[in-house]
């Protein structure tokens, strides 16, 4: 019998992580180590990651989401989104070429930057034409994490900022996003492809412009762009919307083709049952948990709901995860979707323990 799955949305950014990251990072600006030093240090922290999230029984665990300036600027390098007055220039690394865009210089202005998703991870706004020809650099930091990862025995679920929150948030040319959202596309099937052929399973897209109010044109580019995507590879695509309703975005979010759909049910609980009256076979992922940790209901609670869930759907279509990618010193809610999971796939008895203990 197929189970419900253990999550993890994803920890943050390097740059977000503190001032003891931010010091290194600022070292290796300051010419103090090279490229070569921070990418063993990123690596040692993903590793570190995946291993701890393998011991606990995680059963999705994410790549591609410790990221030293973000999802954005690693989709931009992915796809070849590189803004014009950068291209041509010479780097010994894409560390150094992404820096200087992020700080750029008299002649050349900084990619504007800011926390766009709330997550604490400052991201770039990229910079797109409908003349941009967007290829896929086979050499790239969504790809290498993932081969970084199963190197290690670990098949990680690569999680990427989606095309439409891509294209909508972005500086552009053309007044329509919409018309530049095609060639994006482009960019992110071959990146999918290589994925695939890489070996993942799974791909997590994140994609914040579902909470936000679009109009119909919107929405239906959106259903359109997935269509694409899903046409495009046979990996199984989960659709992350970030923390908040989904508002009159649902009804477009459950049309989806993709294999899995998140709910934030601490923000959004009114979707829950919303979802479920428009459900079109696909996994839920429950995001049960408060990664912020400002809410704290207890675990036989949270239970009582993923239960109710697998009654209308069924134990393999139900995914137990945070409401969101982590925020500094969330960590400790990870063993809690371990056990939340255990006790929805063996009963209450096999987690009373924890149930007696309360909440976190």
């Amino acid at each position: 019998m197929m189970l419900s799955i253990s999550s993890n949305l994803g920890f943050p950014c390097i740059s977000s992580l503190g001032e003891a990251h931010l010091l290194y990072i600022n070292k290796y600006r300051n010419g103090q180590i090279t490229a070569g030093e921070v990418k063993d240090f990123v690596s040692d922290m993903m590793c570190e990651n995946w291993e701890w999230q393998k011991q606990i029984g995680i059963d999705h665990i994410p790549s591609g989401d410790m990221s030293i300036y973000g999802q954005v600027m690693d989709m931009v390098f992915a796809i070849s989104a590189i803004p014009d007055r950068f291209k041509g220039m010479s780097f010994d690394s894409d560390l150094e070429a992404m820096t200087f865009m992020l700080y750029g210089d008299e002649d050349k202005p900084a990619m504007n930057r800011e926390d766009k998703y709330g997550t604490g991870c400052f991201e770039v706004t990229p910079e797109l034409s409908a003349e941009d020809r967007f290829e896929l650099k086979e050499n790239n930091n969504i790809l290498s994490s993932f081969k970084l990862a199963k190197s290690r025995g670990i098949l990680t679920r690569p999680s990427i900022i989606g095309p439409v929150s891509f294209t909508l948030d972005a500086m552009l040319e053309d007044d329509d996003p919409l018309v530049v959202l095609p060639s994006v596309l482009y960019g992110y099937t071959t990146l999918l492809k290589a994925l695939e052929r890489a070996g993942a399973k799974w791909v997590q897209i994140n994609e914040p412009a579902f909470i936000t109010h679009q109009d119909e044109q919107t929405r239906d580019a959106m259903k359109s762009a997935y269509a694409t995507l899903s046409e495009a590879t046979e990996l199984n695509l989960f659709v992350y919307s970030f923390f908040g309703s989904l508002g009159d975005n649902l009804k477009t979010y459950m049309s989806l083709p993709v294999r899995a759909v998140h709910l934030d049910l601490v923000n959004a609980m009114d979707d829950f049952n919303c979802a479920f009256d428009h459900d079109q076979g696909k996994i839920f992922s429950l995001g049960l948990l408060d990664v912020t940790g400002k809410r704290e209901e207890s675990l036989s609670d949270l239970l009582k709901l993923a239960e109710r869930a697998a009654r209308l759907v069924g134990l393999k279509r139900v995914m137990i995860s945070p409401n969101g990618p982590f925020c500094s010193g969330a960590k400790n809610i990870l063993p809690n979707v371990v056990t939340l999971t255990r006790g929805l796939n063996e009963g209450r008895d096999a987690i009373n323990r924890e149930l007696q203990a309360g909440g976190r």
